[in-house]
């Protein structure tokens, strides 16, 4: 699937933040992906984990301001949701998460531990 935005999943802005890594500049270094969007559902898993988990609180300042596209389903399904409903790639490191989206025919990405981001 060739598209024009990526779809983020909750791993991988906290993830980000871990490293260090500006993700939305790392994400405009590759023509390929496009404009980054959060779905909702990682919006509210990110506000849930902020209680408890500083790495998360500061995500959800960080991407607050992002796009965000809609989705009524939680979790994984939410991304995969928002990808689908949207034509867009996945940014993730969950393995379990880019298994499913490519056997559904879903492009994906991840980040390494240098903060690059590139297809997986």
């Amino acid at each position: 699937m060739r598209s024009n935005c990526v779809i983020a999943d909750t791993n991988i802005l906290i993830y980000s933040v871990r490293k260090k890594a500006n993700l939305a500049v790392e994400v405009s270094r590759n023509p390929d992906l496009g404009k980054l969007l959060l779905p909702g559902s990682v919006m509210a898993e990110l506000g849930g984990l902020s209680n408890s988990n500083a790495d998360a609180r500061v995500a959800l300042k960080v991407f607050s301001s992002m796009d965000t596209v809609s989705s009524t389903r939680e979790g994984d399904e939410g991304v995969l949701e928002a990808a689908m409903a949207n034509g867009c790639s996945i940014l993730s490191n969950d393995r379990e998460l880019i298994a499913r989206a490519k056997s559904l025919g879903i492009r994906t990405y991840g980040m390494r531990s240098s903060g690059a981001v590139e297809a997986v």
